[in-house]
């Protein structure tokens, strides 16, 4: 009869009393998130137990744990064996360090703690196969065993431990917890003073699990009943730290790592407890949690703006980490920050790197690309080099290679003739055959470019001389012009004003200055037109005086329009035009 299901809608408990009950032979397969396990039934009974296709039932490390075998005697026996396949209960029996029915009592123990774990199984599917057990899941040694047990009295035993772990649960939070004993005196039970003689306060509950020769139902019912009768308590969280200290000092680096972790935890921010669990991992060499210490508290600092701090926690994650992509753009981020040109160029090369070799050609371009738009690196041959590299690559060649040139041709311009060539040199052998590389070098290397430079000087020179004597003797001829037209004006000057003509000689001089140019004599007419403006106002002062005030004050009404505004004249004119 097979039959299979899911254990929200029926507990393992049932279906074990039903086999029993129908007395049914066959194997038990539960799975779930916590691994899988097979049972063999015979005639109701229980037969056998793996933990999985392979894996059988191992014995050894049980029977070490609980002192049933020497460690050591048990790994001088075992290398003895070599290659033999004779079963681990006849050596121990034929080595006289335990009997065949001492080592089957340690089997159905094994399997009963087994079994006790599976019945706590809530969210598992089951499925029962009638018949011979499948191949390849049970061990040679349980086979070889007449291993019958009756599940009615583990069934009982696993509900009074379920029963138990609720009230263990109050005192026990999980595997690391930690307990340290209280008073001087240990309990009178040997198991409780066994127990009570382990718990110094640095060893957790996983690792009292391997010390003391309890199961884990044991220790921790025992470890519970301790602490509920005053002979141990747990460990509260403030005394971590120190404990983990202790343990360094001790040189137990492990166990420090296991109380700096279980106390970041609880004081996850805690900058100091971190950078020891970073040191401490080191040690471990533990490089990749290491690294991620380090890069946490890096980015604190960044956070804190005390960039300097972070790039060096940085650079120390990248050294133990290397492949992170994420650290490398960090460090890319403070240098450009921080301004050292150098170190800016280090890092866009390594982050190029970074990512060239995660299949990221395009970012690994924008990186090189970034770094090359700062001024101090537009021209730094690493970077072109790399990105001409890497444009050639990724089917952008042309680009890398144009952005090249020009930077060779820029070194030359601003002197750097050896930077340039070996700028080209290292083109060349990326492009081989490339024209316009060869041309550029060719013309780097025979002074053709120096020599156009030259010749372009030389030609701007004479052009600058040329324009220079249009200019000058455009100036002359306008000189010469316009001394010619001031001669004419002098004559008639005179005349003008001994008539009483000032305001014709003033209109003679204004066309000329209109038509004087580049006249290095114009300043000249400024002088004489000065002196025929007060002979003007002279003529009007005189009208006025003769009674002819019309004539006066249309004659200062065209002089105020030709004066100054703060020329004194006008005083002289307003007394004329303004109303009596």
């Amino acid at each position: 009869m097979a039959f299979k299901g899911d254990l929200k809608n029926i507990g393992l408990f049932d279906v074990f009393q039903n086999l029993l009950h129908n007395r049914l032979c066959g194997t038990l397969h539960v799975e779930a998130r916590e691994g899988e396990r097979w049972v063999a039934f015979e005639e109701g009974h229980i037969r056998m137990l793996s933990l999985g296709r392979g894996k059988g039932l191992p014995m050894r490390g049980f029977l070490v744990q609980r002192n049933y075998v020497d460690r050591k005697a048990l790994e001088k026996l075992l290398a003895k064996r070599g290659k033999s396949r004779r079963l681990l209960h006849d050596l121990l029996a034929r080595a006289g360090l335990l009997s065949v029915e001492d080592f089957q009592a340690c089997v159905e123990e094994r399997i009963g703690e087994e079994l006790f774990e599976l019945l706590s199984w809530k969210n598992a599917q089951f499925e029962f196969l009638e018949g011979p057990p499948p191949n390849g899941i049970f061990d040679m040694s349980q086979k070889s065993l007449p291993i019958a047990l009756d599940p009615s009295g583990l069934l009982m035993e696993g509900a009074r431990r379920q029963d138990e772990w609720e009230r263990i649960r109050t005192v026990i939070t999980g595997d690391h917890d930690l307990f340290v004993a209280l008073g001087e005196e240990a309990p009178m039970d040997s198991d409780g003073a066994m127990v009570w003689n382990a718990l110094d306060g640095r060893s957790d509950l996983a690792q009292l699990y391997e010390e003391i020769p309890l199961g884990h139902f044991e220790l921790a019912e025992t470890i519970a009943r301790l602490v509920q009768e005053g002979y141990a308590r747990p460990v509260v969280p403030s005394e971590l730290p120190d404990l983990a200290r202790q343990a360094l000092d001790e040189g137990d680096a492990q166990r420090a790592r296991s109380l700096l972790e279980k106390s970041l935890e609880l004081q996850r921010n805690n900058k100091e407890l971190r950078e020891i669990l970073a040191e401490v991992l080191e040690t471990l060499g533990d490089a990749k949690e290491a690294a991620a210490n380090w890069a946490w508290l890096a980015s604190q600092a960044s956070q804190e703006e005390d960039d300097q701090r972070a790039l060096e926690l940085f650079l120390r994650a990248a050294d133990l980490d290397p492949v992170d992509i994420g650290i490398w753009e960090r460090i890319f981020d403070l240098q450009e920050s921080l301004g050292d040109s150098h170190d800016f160029e280090v890092a866009a090369l390594d982050l190029a790197r970074q990512f060239e070799l995660l299949g990221l050609g395009e970012r690994s371009m924008e990186t090189l690309e970034r770094a090359l738009d700062r001024p101090d690196l537009s021209l730094q041959e690493s970077l072109l080099l790399r990105l001409a590299d890497l444009s050639r690559s990724c089917g952008r060649g042309e680009e890398g290679l144009g952005r090249c040139l020009l930077a060779a041709e820029s070194m030359d311009r601003e002197g750097c003739k050896d930077a340039a060539l070996h700028l080209l040199e290292g083109l060349a052998q990326l492009f081989p055959g490339r024209k316009e590389v060869e041309g550029a070098l060719e013309d780097l290397r025979s002074h053709k470019r120096e020599k156009r430079m030259a010749l372009r000087r030389r030609l701007l020179r004479v052009s600058l001389m040329a324009i220079g004597g249009a200019v000058l003797s455009l100036v002359l001829t306008s000189e010469l012009v316009f001394r010619a037209r001031l001669g004419r004006s002098l004559e008639m000057l005179g005349p003008n004003l001994g008539k009483g003509r000032a305001l014709e000689a003033l209109g003679d001089l204004d066309a000329l200055r209109a038509r004087a140019g580049f006249s290095l004599s114009g300043w000249k007419l400024e002088r004489l037109r000065k002196g025929v403006l007060k002979a003007g106002v002279a003529e009007a002062e005189a009208l006025e005086g003769v009674g002819l005030h019309k004539a006066a004050v249309a004659k200062a009404k065209v002089l105020l329009g030709a004066l100054p505004v703060k020329d004194p004249l006008r005083v002289r004119l307003a007394r004329i035009v303004s109303p009596r």
